[in-house]
């Protein structure tokens, strides 16, 4: 009994190592997507604005039929 007891202590840990790597990961790329858009906005002020008033646009489409 100790040993199934052990044994599913040790699979519990290991799929939660498991999860918790993937989610750092998947933190990981939205960190670095966000400074990508950040650097972007930086460097091309002019070709953000349009992007962003294109969303927006978007974005209050979408809300407004909800």
């Amino acid at each position: 009994m100790k040993d199934r007891l052990m044994e599913s202590a040790r699979d519990v840990a290991e799929r939660a190592g498991t999860y918790a790597q993937s989610s750092v990961r998947r933190l990981s790329d939205r960190a670095q997507h966000v400074a990508d858009v950040r650097r972007f906005v930086r460097e091309r002020p002019l070709q953000a604005m349009p992007v962003t008033a294109a969303i927006g646009y978007v974005l209050g489409k979408i809300l407004r039929r909800g």
